[in-house]
């Protein structure tokens, strides 16, 4: 619903703002499990191209969530 579409919109937000601070060849510090979650976002509106890929972007962050990301990618709708 309209809430979901308020966090994602928020969600992207924040996660916009952290990648256009990080330095020039520098990765980005969106924090572990934030792209993960508006990936599952993306989701839940049955958007699923944006969500796979913040579920890629989380995996590509962070390498070590790659098993917890695709359980995620697994169990979605």
């Amino acid at each position: 619903g309209a809430d979901v579409g308020k966090q994602i919109d928020k969600l992207a937000k924040e996660i916009h703002e952290t990648e256009a601070k990080a330095k020039p060849g520098k990765p980005s510090r969106v924090p572990p499990g934030k792209y993960a979650h508006l990936g599952y976002l993306y989701a839940m509106q049955g958007d699923k191209i944006q969500s796979r890929q913040c579920m890629e972007a989380e995996k590509k962050l962070y390498p070590e969530s790659t098993r917890f990301v695709d359980g995620l990618i697994a169990r979605m709708p």
